[in-house]
């Protein structure tokens, strides 16, 4: 009888500034390169236009990281824990193995927010469940 240690999953954080593409009804698309991928980040509106007087910002800097936060409240009737939407951070949900990513979504206000992280962005390790993004304008220079 052998023992096998499950791989430890993904941590992160990334941080990767990225440029102004877009402008969509409820998102700004966002764009960067990484070493062999395009990373395209789809920026909820109703949290962007905090940041930057009302304007949609030409430059963000992103960063994710796995979410500590427990899944489910405690007991025999666990219910799912909601995500959480703060002012300083958004918590995504994994839904789903795409071929060149893995889709997270954010439900907010009857609106489905999708983050598609490119499987490069985790290498090896597994994907977590959860993952907080935070984001922050970068100031021209």
């Amino acid at each position: 009888m052998g023992f096998e240690l499950k791989p430890r999953e993904w941590e992160g954080p990334i941080a990767h500034e990225f440029c102004l593409h877009s402008e969509h009804t409820k998102t700004a698309r966002y764009s960067c390169q990484l070493k062999k991928h395009s990373f395209d980040f789809y920026a909820p509106l109703f949290k962007l236009l905090g940041l930057n007087s009302n304007e949609l910002p030409e430059r963000l800097q992103v960063v994710i990281w796995k979410s500590k936060s427990p899944l489910r409240t405690i007991g025999y009737l666990s219910e799912p824990l909601p995500l959480r939407i703060e002012s300083d951070v958004l918590e995504y949900e994994f839904t789903e193995s795409k071929v060149n990513s893995k889709r997270y979504d954010l439900p907010f206000e009857q609106q489905l927010y999708a983050l598609y992280i490119p499987n490069e962005v985790f290498g090896d390790a597994p994907h977590p469940r959860r993952v907080y993004v935070q984001m922050g304008v970068v100031d021209k220079k």
